[in-house]
């Protein structure tokens, strides 16, 4: 075992809303998926939208679409709801 005397582990205290893991083969992150499930939201049939930030792009299931303006409200990677400009 190595020696970690004098180590310290720096871990963020806030997660940003595009932060979250996904497991192999999944569509979507494990928070968009708790997310999901806490809303009834089923994630075989619900619609997407591709969202880039930066350089990236992630795949975000939308939840709500705007009355007077193009905006959708979405699930961010993070599990997160937000809105964003369509």
């Amino acid at each position: 075992m190595p020696d970690v005397t004098g180590m310290r582990v720096i871990s963020p205290s806030k997660l940003g809303p595009w932060d979250g893991g996904y497991d192999e083969g999944e569509r979507f992150s494990r928070p968009q998926l708790y997310r999901m499930g806490l809303m009834g939201i089923d994630p075989e049939t619900v619609e997407t939208v591709m969202v880039k930030v930066g350089v990236e792009e992630f795949l975000c299931p939308i939840v709500q679409r705007g009355h007077v303006l193009p905006r959708l409200k979405i699930i961010a990677t993070g599990g997160e709801r937000m809105w964003i400009d369509a």
